[in-house]
């Protein structure tokens, strides 16, 4: 027996029609749509993986669904499906509420810090002094803003043990957005540090901005934060490997790294340790007399005897 030949939009419309008047109970958050049309609102319904359904309420059970789009609702309706432009779309055409409840939305911002407070931080001090101690010259990138000048603190105050270090200084604007794409694009370069360095003042909001610590928290490369003043408190900063107060002080850090491993004496008072002076040794007239002094005593006992 052949099958009976149909054309397209018969196997659509047979589609459609199998499937229709079937009463369901769907669970979703409701995003709603303040549009209304001649049979109602056409809200949507939004399942964990983010699928959405539509949702067709009538004016009078439209009243009865929440007035904002964070609640999670239990509905009854049926399947509907509409035809258009060859495509079957599926709604549930409400018939009651069964169920609301405000849907708990995650605060980013809590989700971050808890982020910060699981990070495993590296060691990068003593990382860099054992790089330098088996005779490497390690890499790093400090970062500064375009019209920055703190790099001359840095420098000042690292001095001519510079030269321990393959310092490279890269200049970009200072926006959320600028910094999260440069870390990303180093953190791929092989640097044994990546730093962001910027005095105090105002402006300090874009280190505390999400885009900013995501791509902080993200890295791969040990990561310094010289930013600000040391009463200067910012995310970026507690997201650092190193955090280090000022930028001068930074500069101050790398030198003490590159410098020479000072004798324990001299490292604890300051000052190199004085020689011992040695005991005077005994005269040998001394020696003299008191061996002639036992020989005496010795002859006195030997005439008692």
């Amino acid at each position: 027996m052949e099958a009976e030949v149909l054309h397209p939009g018969e196997v659509l419309r047979s589609l459609r029609d199998g499937f229709s008047r079937r009463v369901v109970v769907v669970r979703g958050r409701l995003r709603r749509s303040d549009r209304a049309y001649r049979n109602g609102f056409y809200h949507s319904l939004v399942g964990q993986e983010g699928e959405s359904l539509t949702l067709l309420a009538s004016p009078a059970l439209d009243a009865r669904l929440p007035r904002d789009d964070r609640h999670q609702v239990t509905v009854r309706g049926y399947l509907e499906f509409n035809l258009m432009d060859s495509r079957i779309q599926p709604l549930v055409v409400l018939s009651e509420v069964l169920h609301s409840q405000a849907a708990e939305v995650p605060d980013p911002r809590l989700a971050l810090l808890e982020r910060l407070a699981r990070k495993e931080r590296k060691d990068l001090p003593t990382l860099l002094r054992r790089a330098i101690l088996s005779g490497e010259r390690p890499r790093l990138l400090l970062i500064y803003a375009y019209e920055g000048i703190v790099d001359h603190d840095v420098e000042k105050a690292l001095g001519d043990r510079r030269a321990a270090y393959q310092i490279e200084e890269h200049r970009i604007r200072f926006t959320p957005e600028a910094l999260a794409s440069h870390l990303e694009q180093a953190d791929l370069r092989g640097y044994a540090a990546i730093g962001i360095v910027r005095g105090g003042g105002s402006g300090l909001e874009v280190f505390d901005h999400p885009q900013l610590v995501e791509a902080v928290l993200g890295m791969r490369t040990p990561f310094i934060a010289a930013i600000g003043h040391a009463k200067d408190q910012t995310l970026v900063a507690a997201a650092a490997d190193w955090r280090v107060e000022t930028p001068s002080l930074l500069g101050t850090r790398l030198g003490e790294l590159a410098g020479p491993v000072e004798a324990p004496q001299q490292a604890a008072d300051g000052a190199a340790p004085e020689p011992q002076a040695r005991r005077p040794g005994v005269p040998w007239e001394l020696w003299l007399w008191r061996i002639a002094a036992l020989a005496a005593l010795l002859y006195l006992l030997w005439r008692r005897l």
